[in-house]
């Protein structure tokens, strides 16, 4: 249920207020430009980058500021900052829990996200439907596995499929562990007939959550988003997890991907604590963005009620398809299509790498028309 208009708290009496972003990603690109879109003369922001290809410095320079690589330097610029918001996962809690400025996510909730263990065990805490899982955190351990097939997931640093293996046997489990590390998530291999994902922005004060989109994925990274859905049965299943988060108190933006099995049953897969590649598709679907969202959060913004501006969307991942400098895109025919493409800059193009995507809305077309005409785009298209 979206909320009516909410206010939330101040939690600074400064004058000068100054947003960071910590990554300078795609996804801090497009917070950035939701900043650009509700700034007031008091406000200002740095985003801290670490590479010339980052997108965020590829598009706006000015307003990049590089990451210091020693951890009392970054505590002091972060410091600097009144909120920083969080675009991905590579400063460690740790570290981050020693700054004295508030954080979007909050900090306490990120420490839940920031790592694989962490994350399952959390939510085997809140109770939500999970996989058989085991952790491991020495080599012996291994023996105790009693099921396979099982997909070995690393501990730091693993998404789109990197840091993920499938082992059949003990022997490919002791390969496996070896290349990734410990400490091990390893979980069973699931029977999955479909995939969904669902961002909602979480605070004392709101609870505000997007739609639930399914997600279609090839080798572990998603290529194609739709919805939002209309099955009734899988909505129902995934607030009823989702009621089982309401048991913490978080705060922040947060995307949660679930797994519906063969046999009906809902498990909940991963999460991030930040703007999410899956939630992409709210760029052009609704009268808010997730990037808005967290905005409006950091700025202490009213939120209005979500609107839905299609009868449904979809978003394609534009990904490499070669290994090239300044890659191009090549487009197929879509003149049948309402869409929108964004590019992030990138120069570097290598076969699977994440270098856009494309948001489409549809009112009029058929929805098998519509995913099919979709379809062929992702197929079509050159980059």
């Amino acid at each position: 249920m979206s909320p009516h208009i909410v206010y939330f708290n101040c939690m600074s009496n400064s004058k000068k207020f100054t947003i960071g972003i910590l990554g300078a990603g795609q996804l801090a690109l497009y917070l950035l430009e939701s900043f650009l879109k509700e700034k007031q003369n008091d406000e200002s922001i740095v985003v801290f980058y670490q590479n010339v290809d980052d997108p965020v410095y590829v598009f706006h320079k000015k307003y990049c500021k590089r990451l210091p690589t020693e951890e009392k330097k970054l505590i002091e610029s972060l410091n600097e900052c009144q909120t920083v918001l969080l675009e991905n996962e590579f400063i460690p809690y740790e570290t981050l829990k020693k700054c004295q400025t508030q954080f979007v996510p909050e900090i306490e909730s990120y420490k839940n996200f920031y790592g694989k263990v962490s994350q399952r065990l959390f939510y085997q805490k809140l109770g939500l439907n999970s996989p058989n899982f085991k952790i491991i955190y020495d080599i012996a351990e291994l023996e105790n596995i009693s099921f396979f097939p099982v997909i070995l997931k690393k501990d730091l640093f693993s998404y789109d499929g990197k840091g993920n293996r499938e082992a059949n046997n003990f022997y490919e489990l002791h390969q496996y562990s070896a290349e990734l590390g410990l400490p091990l998530l390893v979980e069973e291999k699931l029977s999955i007939h479909r995939e969904f994902a669902l961002g909602i922005l979480i605070s004392p004060e709101i609870f505000y959550p997007f739609k639930i989109f399914e997600t279609i994925q090839k080798n572990h990274i998603c290529h194609l988003v739709l919805g939002p859905i209309t099955d009734r049965s899988v909505e129902e299943k995934i607030n009823i997890e989702i009621e089982k988060l309401k048991k913490f108190p978080f705060s922040g933006f947060y995307t949660f991907e679930f797994f519906e099995l063969q046999d009906g049953r809902i498990i909940i897969n991963e999460g991030a604590a930040r703007p999410h590649n899956s939630q992409h598709i709210t760029m052009n679907l609704f009268n808010h963005s997730q990037f808005d969202l967290i905005i409006k959060m950091a700025l202490k913004r009213p939120i209005s009620p979500l609107e839905c501006k299609a009868r449904e969307g979809a978003m394609i991942n534009l990904l490499g398809k070669k290994n090239t400098q300044n890659p191009v895109l090549s487009l197929p025919n879509m003149n049948q299509l309402n869409y929108q493409v964004y590019l992030y800059g990138k120069k570097d193009g290598k076969i699977g790498r994440k270098l856009g995507h494309i948001n489409f809305l549809n009112n009029d077309m058929d929805s098998s028309k519509f995913i099919n005409a979709v379809d062929a785009i992702y197929e079509g298209y050159e980059l």
